[in-house]
């Protein structure tokens, strides 16, 4: 089990950096999303800088619709499936340029319709915004991640964006905790996602502070050594 990190504000942490982890189809409290039938995808995606390769999914097209599942409770953070990578509230957005946070690429406007037995019908629709992260030249270091491999790295694999990812890159199991290459934090900010290590997103202590000490809900935050993953599980 992934063992969240719940601070008192003011409280003090030694840990540089978390996984922020967003509850999608699991929720039960809080609502998730979905993206409107229809949409479409650019065959554009971020790219690694060496080798070329994906280091990202495909980019979501206009109109930016989405349905919120479950919406009788709306969080600061909704995870989803399809389109952006989270939504997040205009709480969240104000926090993030009051406090100069650095590590969201992209904002997009998206336009919400709710869903569920028990919406109630008065209850208008919330203002939220669709957001990518950066993908920064910070790496995992897999040597130190207790990875169980579905299909090792083969020879010559990309040393940017691989190990892990697909492909020559290899595709993992598990693993048992992450772990960041320290050589590379120089290229870190407030919130990524690390070269070669998708799907997480990273947050600097600094940031889960103000996150917790502001009262935005709906977002925990794991200890890298205790942020445990596993496809069959």
């Amino acid at each position: 089990m992934n063992t969240r990190v719940h601070l008192k504000p003011g409280a003090v942490c030694a840990d540089p950096y978390f996984v922020m982890e967003v509850p999608r189809l699991t929720e039960y409290r809080y609502a998730w999303f979905e993206v409107a039938r229809g949409c479409s995808y650019s065959k554009a995606y971020a790219r690694c800088p060496a080798c070329g390769g994906a280091v990202g999914s495909l980019m979501w097209q206009p109109p930016y619709d989405v349905v919120l599942k479950q919406a009788r409770r709306v969080g600061d953070f909704v995870g989803g499936f399809g389109g952006p990578e989270l939504l997040v509230s205009t709480r969240f957005s104000d926090l993030y340029r009051r406090a100069r946070l650095t590590g969201i690429a992209r904002w997009l406007p998206v336009t919400v319709r709710m869903l569920g037995a028990r919406v109630p019908k008065a209850n208008e629709a919330p203002s939220l915004l669709g957001v990518y992260f950066s993908r920064r030249l910070v790496r995992a270091d897999w040597s130190k991640m207790g990875v169980k491999w579905l299909t090792r790295p083969k020879v010559g694999y990309c040393r940017v964006c691989g190990p892990g990812g697909g492909g020559r890159n290899g595709c993992y199991s598990s693993i048992e905790r992450i772990a960041i290459d320290p050589k590379t934090l120089g290229h870190a900010g407030d919130m990524f996602q690390a070269m070669n290590l998708h799907g997480e997103v990273l947050v600097s202590a600094r940031a889960r502070q103000l996150i917790e000490d502001s009262g935005l809900e709906n977002a925990h935050f794991i200890r890298l050594t205790d942020a445990r993953c596993s496809f069959f599980e």
